[in-house]
């Protein structure tokens, strides 16, 4: 859903997963919550960001992190007009709206060109480090 999302905004349309071989100015990392009220029939979204940019030759420095941010957003449904679907991409293209300000507020410098061995370090970082065996 946030792919399609990121396809209803065509200013940012060289927006693209990181991969290894990419080369890019900052890489940001959104995870997508949606809560759905059935009492209020409310749609509740969030996106948890975070921003991060080489600017040091050291993946792990912290002067690489740039920004952590959260950004909400809600909608009361009609279903007699759509479906949830709808919805969900309705409230993750306006998260993504407000994002966009956010991040063209950050003015991020664009002499840190963030490598796509960045890409590989964070996806390490999002694997659980639970031990869930008891």
């Amino acid at each position: 859903m946030m792919d399609k999302a990121i396809a209803n905004l065509p200013a940012y349309s060289n927006v693209k997963k990181c991969s290894s071989d990419s080369v890019t100015d900052a890489i940001v990392i959104i995870k997508p919550i949606l809560s759905y009220q059935p009492q209020s029939t409310i749609l509740y979204g969030d996106l948890k960001v975070k921003i991060y940019q080489s600017k040091s030759n050291r993946e792990t420095h912290p002067d690489n992190f740039i920004r952590e941010m959260n950004i909400s957003h809600w909608k009361v449904l009609r279903f007699d007009k759509v479906t949830m679907d709808h919805y969900v991409n309705e409230v993750y293209t306006k998260l993504l709206e407000q994002l966009i300000l956010k991040i063209d507020a950050l003015q991020i410098n664009k002499n840190y060109p963030t490598n796509g061995s960045l890409c590989d370090l964070l996806s390490t970082l999002r694997k659980s480090k639970i031990n869930l065996r008891h």
